[in-house]
């Protein structure tokens, strides 16, 4: 038995696909889910994608 996923797209003229994207690919902090900063202001990459 081959089990097969439906993905649905919601069409949305508002959606920030970059934001989602900004989440995944730098840290951020757990109880604010605001950024987490080096010493210089930069965006700290996650060590871990997963």
């Amino acid at each position: 038995m081959t089990r097969l996923a439906t993905l649905k797209h919601i069409n949305s003229k508002n959606a920030d696909y970059g934001a989602a994207e900004q989440y995944l690919l730098f840290e951020h902090d757990e109880f604010t889910m605001k950024p987490v900063l080096d010493e210089t202001g930069r965006l700290i990459p996650r060590e871990d994608y997963r």
